[in-house]
């Protein structure tokens, strides 16, 4: 009985699946938005301030600015409509919190 109990143990074991390759990073991202208004002012478009987070494996040893922005975008979905480089790129700002 105690084998089977072992054995059980053993091919549970051997079916946990590698955890992915690199850091997890949470890329928030905050733009502005153009929402319908209340409908006391005639349901204008108003300016409004929105967040999205998103959650992804990065590897980041090695890695360069240009590689490191092109990934995070592309969590996004906005790496075919930016490529960041020398003289190109979107306006943005970038912060860096945490450690690695």
């Amino acid at each position: 009985m105690l084998f089977s109990q072992v054995l059980t143990y053993l091919i549970a074991v051997e079916n946990i699946p590698e955890p992915p390759a690199g850091h997890l990073v949470s890329i928030l991202m905050i733009f502005n938005a153009q929402v319908a208004g209340p409908v006391s002012h005639g349901s204008r478009l108003v300016t409004k301030k929105t967040k999205v987070t998103k959650s992804e494996y990065i590897i980041l040893e090695g890695i360069s600015r240009t590689d490191f922005i092109t990934t995070f975008l592309s969590v996004h979905g906005l790496a075919e409509q930016y490529s960041p480089g020398v003289h190109s790129g979107p306006a943005f700002k970038f912060y860096w919190t945490g450690s690695v």
